[in-house]
């Protein structure tokens, strides 16, 4: 991870993670969840919703970094 994907997740989420109880809560906080939509049991496409922009493009640019990465877990994946 390059030193400005860590002072950009260091300023957006700050030093103390405890508000958030699990990962899907920092992840709905930055939205990067999709909705869950469904109508007469047929589930429709979600979207995702605002979040905070700047800690999404990061999460977003280290994820793709990551599964290009070789031989990693992730890049498995």
């Amino acid at each position: 991870m390059s030193q400005k994907a860590a002072q950009v997740l260091l300023a957006e989420l700050g030093s103390d993670l405890h508000r958030f109880p699990d990962a899907k809560h920092l992840a709905s906080w930055a939205g990067i969840c999709p909705g869950n939509a469904e109508s007469g049991g047929k589930h429709l496409r979600g979207k995702t919703r605002k979040g905070n922009v700047w800690l999404r493009q990061i999460l977003i640019e280290i994820a793709h970094v990551t599964s290009k990465t070789k031989d990693t877990y992730l890049a498995a994946h």
